[in-house]
C-alpha cells in the first residue's frame, strides 16, 4: 500500500491509497465543518436527496439504471459527528477498468460523483418539488419507524435531557420534530453551505495519479478550504441525576452517561481504550452471565467527547441491582490485578487495528479523522503504544470515570 498526497489543478486536496488487493476503485469526498445542532436533521435529508438522482439522471430510477448498466457502482452518503466537527462523506465504488473491457468505467465513478455532489436535481432554486416530497416522505417515514425500537427512543430521550444544543445531545440519524416546518428552500440553503466546506477526496485502488488529475480536471471542480475544526469536545459536563420514563415495550432500556475525561491524542488515550473495552467485557461477563439481570448489556467510548455510555435491555425490577453491580465492577477497575485480561483486550485491539488494513472503508475513515486532528495514521505505530500499556496506567484512568445520568425506559406495566 502507497500512500500519496497531491493538489488538484483546481486546488482539491487528494489522498491516494494506491494498492492491488482491491478489483475496485472507491471514492471518498469528505466534507466537513463545524457541528451546527440545528442543520442535522436537514443534512441527513439532504444527503439522501443527493445520492437518488440529479439532472442528467432525473428520477431514481434513471440514476439507478445508470448505475446497474456501469457494474453495478456502489453509491453512498453519510453523516459523522465527532466532537465539534459535523462531516458528510460521499462515496462511489466500481471495478476498475483494468479487470473491464469497458475502458471509461473509471472515468465515470468520478462523473458520477461530481453528479451527486455538484449537478443535484435542483430547479428555480429548489429540489424538484415531486422528488423532493417523495424523498421527504420516505426520511420521515424511516424516522417514525425508529419508535418501534426502545434502544432508539432511548437515546432519543437521553439526547433530550443531555441538550439537543450540545454534542452530547446531537442524534446523527436525525430528530422527526426538525421535519416539521423544514421547507424545500431550506435544503437547498443547505446544500450551498455543504459544497463551500472544507473538501478533501480520497481515491483507493490501483490507479496512477496522473489518471485521476484527468479526470478532476472534469469534474469535482471544487478546492479544498483548510478549516480550522475541532474534533475534540471538552466541556464540563452537568450532572443529569435519574430519569425515568414509561413506554409500551415489552423489556426497559437504560442508559447511563458517564464522564471519561481522556480524549483521543491524550496521553493515556491508550489506556483509556483498554479500559473501555475491560468495562465492557466485565458488564457482560458478570451483569449479563453470571447474574442475568440483563438481556444485553454494553459500553460505548467516544474518545472525542470523553464520555462511555453504557446500554442495557432489562426487566425494570432488576434496574437497582443492574446499577449496583456496575458499580462494584467500576470499583474494582481502579484496583484491577488482571493482568491477564488486560493483555487479551490489548491483543484484541491490535488485531482490530491489523483488521482494518483489509477494510478499506474503515481505514479511509480513520486516516482523514486522524488527519484532522493533525495525526499521522501508522497502524505500526498505534499497536505499538497500544502494547506498550501498564497495568497502572489502567487502574489510572479507572479513577477518571464519573456516572452523569441514568436513565431508564420502563416496560408498560
Amino acid at each position: 500500500m502507497e500512500i500519496r498526497d497531491f493538489i488538484s489543478d483546481n486546488g482539491l486536496r487528494v489522498v491516494l491509497i494506491k494498492t492491488n488487493k482491491f478489483k475496485t476503485i472507491e471514492l471518498n469526498l469528505f466534507l466537513s465543518d463545524r457541528l451546527d445542532y440545528k442543520s442535522v436533521t436537514t443534512l441527513n435529508l439532504l444527503a439522501i436527496l443527493m445520492k437518488s438522482a440529479s439532472k442528467n439522471h432525473p428520477s431514481v430510477k434513471e440514476f439507478s439504471t445508470f448505475l446497474k448498466e456501469n457494474y453495478r457502482i456502489m453509491i453512498g452518503a453519510s453523516l459523522t459527528n465527532l466532537g465539534e466537527t459535523n462531516t458528510v462523506n460521499f462515496k462511489v465504488r466500481g471495478l476498475n477498468a483494468k479487470f473491464l473491457e469497458n475502458e471509461n468505467i473509471n472515468e465515470k465513478l468520478f462523473y458520477i460523483l461530481d453528479e451527486m455532489v455538484n449537478n443535484p436535481l435542483i430547479e428555480d432554486g429548489k429540489f424538484k418539488d415531486s422528488y423532493y416530497d417523495e424523498q421527504l416522505r420516505i426520511y420521515k417515514e424511516t424516522l417514525e419507524a425508529s419508535r418501534d425500537y426502545k434502544e432508539k427512543v432511548t437515546i432519543q430521550k437521553v439526547n433530550d435531557i443531555m441538550g439537543k444544543d450540545t454534542p452530547y445531545g446531537v442524534f446523527k440519524d436525525g430528530d422527526l420534530r426538525d421535519l416539521e416546518n423544514l421547507k424545500n428552500e431550506d435544503v437547498v440553503n443547505e446544500y450551498q453551505k455543504l459544497i463551500n466546506r472544507d473538501a478533501c477526496l480520497y481515491v483507493i485502488g490501483d490507479i496512477e495519479e496522473n489518471e485521476i488529475q484527468e479526470y478532476l480536471s472534469k469534474y469535482l471542480k471544487m478546492s479544498s478550504k483548510r478549516s480550522e475544526l475541532s474534533l475534540l469536545y471538552k466541556a464540563e459536563m452537568e450532572d443529569k441525576g435519574a430519569h425515568q420514563e414509561q413506554a409500551s415495550f415489552t423489556q426497559s432500556s437504560i442508559c447511563l452517561v458517564y464522564n471519561f475525561p481522556i480524549y483521543k491524542g491524550d496521553e493515556l488515550s491508550n489506556a483509556a481504550k483498554i479500559y473501555a473495552s475491560m468495562f465492557n467485557h466485565y458488564l457482560f461477563k458478570i451483569v449479563r452471565e453470571k447474574h442475568n439481570f440483563c438481556y444485553s448489556i454494553f459500553a460505548r467510548y467516544d474518545a472525542y467527547l470523553g464520555v462511555i455510555n453504557v446500554y442495557s435491555n432489562i426487566e425494570s425490577k432488576n434496574y437497582d441491582k443492574t446499577l449496583e453491580l456496575i458499580d462494584e465492577i467500576i470499583e474494582d477497575l481502579k484496583n484491577t490485578e488482571a493482568h491477564d485480561v488486560v493483555e487479551m483486550t490489548k491483543g484484541k485491539i491490535v488485531n482490530s487495528y491489523h483488521k482494518i488494513s483489509d477494510l478499506y472503508s474503515s481505514y479511509v475513515e480513520l486516516h482523514y479523522y486522524e488527519r484532522l486532528l493533525g495525526n499521522e495514521f501508522d497502524i505500526d505505530n498505534i499497536t505499538k503504544e497500544i502494547n506498550e500499556v501498564t497495568i497502572e496506567q489502567v487502574r489510572e484512568v479507572a479513577t477518571k470515570i464519573s456516572r452523569k445520568l441514568s436513565f431508564i425506559l420502563k416496560e408498560k406495566s
